[in-house]
């Protein structure tokens, strides 16, 4: 199986990094909830790199499902 490497842009990880931390001073539970729903669509995009659309730079972006 062909797997693929993502890279996320700097301003992408900061924005993750910020998201975890505002779930986190609300509720712990909800942050690691957070946190497995953004690595599951990273490790997604590994294994099926164009399973989201590309937007007109080339970049493909996921909302998550249980964190918008």
């Amino acid at each position: 199986m062909i797997r693929f490497v993502v890279d996320i842009l700097p301003e992408a990880e900061a924005e993750i990094r910020e998201a975890f931390f505002w779930y986190f001073e609300r509720s712990p539970i909800a942050a690691d909830a957070f946190r497995a729903e953004t690595f599951q669509a990273i490790d997604g995009l590994t294994t099926d790199a164009l399973m989201w659309p590309e937007d007109e730079g080339g970049i493909r972006r996921h909302i998550l499902r249980h964190f918008p």
